[in-house]
């Protein structure tokens, strides 16, 4: 059996070893372990294997709190102390910036870890087929029939508790259930039948009366200082602990500096262009989902602010009124896929832009996209490590750009 040690993680969460001229790829390992492995595929630039003995372990090795750990899709790192999953994200940030974007010596500034590691996810979407109620197996579109998840808001695992319960008597034509907790606790479910969203809003068809509820398409979260109606099928943040966060550090690079127009693009319901509606003598919103926009438009009312609009349409096809609205200051949250280079040749050659805060999901794609906006003009001022993700690969970011 062949022996390697773990030389680092890669993005996706794997750890990589050399030997003998091959990239090696394994799962649920750490940097500096030494383990048995057996190798499962064989491609022509890396091996994929799987691990079958530890033979020294690594410090920062935990025991994964989970039953389902290594066989559920959902967490990747529940086997790593979570004061050191940030260290190794931070590591890979810079090793994607460094390799992809071309930066000399990156800094990240802050990282921001969540305040609680485990149940900080205030949605899900729970599969279900077969009479088997879960998440796919890693890898896989099998179904993994599960009865808890630690990274759950607890309200909504008691949620999957009932509907457990009263598993039998659900409709056949049901193919997954989506979970909402709101910062009041409350819980809002949908129902997904045949790949078509459904929204209750009377008890549910249900003998036993278990799963008894009303639901509702769009519910409104008190933030304090403004409150935000929040559409079911509209992108929010998922991490409760880290939502206030992510805004502030925006805010934050912002600074108390007026603008003369905030350009928000792929702004969703208004999570970061309400808060900031402060920040500037104009604010702007596009974005392409119709549900998103409606509620943004009416968080404008909610919040009594007098300065903002939302436009429903696609970034990709609005630099006449990008260049129009001509911004001064740009907040970009794209998609994981980042940005496309007509959308990056846009804004950066806009005459009064000073600064961009660009908000990203994906390290490979923001390095991508950060070597093609440092090429067209910009310098990092400040770069931050937000996590969202805890016990998974996934690492966001927030990265502050002027222009040089």
């Amino acid at each position: 059996m062949k022996q390697i040690k773990i030389e680092k993680l890669v993005y996706g969460g794997q750890g990589l070893s050399r030997v003998d001229g091959k990239v090696i790829f394994t799962d649920y390992t750490i940097p500096e372990e030494i383990v048995e492995i057996k190798e499962k595929t064989v491609k022509k630039n890396f091996i994929e294997a799987e691990i079958k003995n530890i033979v020294e372990k690594s410090k920062y090795r935990v025991n994964p709190k989970c039953k389902y750990f290594g066989i559920c899709g959902g967490c990747d790192w529940q086997h790593i102390n979570y004061d050191y999953q940030a260290d190794l994200k931070k590591d890979i940030l810079i090793e994607n910036l460094t390799r992809i974007a071309k930066i000399d010596k990156p800094v990240i500034n802050n990282v921001i870890k969540s305040s609680e590691p485990y149940n900080y996810r205030n949605r899900t979407q729970i599969k279900v087929f077969d009479n088997k109620i879960g998440y796919y197996k890693k890898k896989s579109h099998s179904i993994i029939d599960i009865d808890s998840c630690n990274i759950l808001h607890e309200k909504i695992l008691d949620k999957l508790i009932e509907i457990r319960k009263a598993s039998k008597n659900l409709e056949s034509n049901i193919n997954s259930i989506h979970i909402f907790a709101t910062r009041t606790d409350d819980i809002i479910v949908k129902y997904i039948y045949d790949n078509k969203p459904d929204t209750i809003n009377k008890k549910n068809n249900i003998k036993n009366d278990a799963m008894s509820f009303e639901a509702t398409q769009e519910f409104i979260e008190d933030f304090g200082e403004y409150k935000l109606k929040i559409d079911f099928n509209s992108f929010f943040q998922v991490n409760r602990f880290q939502i206030n966060n992510m805004i502030n550090c925006i805010k934050n690079y912002i600074g108390t500096n007026k603008y003369k127009n905030i350009l928000d693009l792929y702004c969703g319901i208004g999570t970061f262009t309400i808060p900031i509606a402060k920040c500037a003598e104009n604010v702007f919103g596009i974005e392409i989902n119709s549900d998103a926009v409606k509620c943004a438009k009416d968080n404008v009312n909610l919040n009594k602010i007098d300065n903002l609009k939302f436009y429903c349409t696609d970034t990709e096809n609005s630099f006449k009124l990008i260049k129009d609205i001509n911004p001064d200051f740009i907040v970009i949250d794209p998609p994981r896929s980042g940005l496309t280079k007509p959308v990056i040749d846009c804004i950066t050659t806009l005459k009064d832009l000073e600064k961009i805060i660009y908000v990203s999901c994906d390290p490979s794609t923001f390095s991508r996209d950060l070597k093609i906006i440092l090429a067209n003009g910009f310098k990092i001022k400040d770069l931050t490590l937000i996590d969202m993700f805890p016990q998974t690969y996934h690492i966001e970011s927030i990265c502050l750009l002027e222009k040089s």
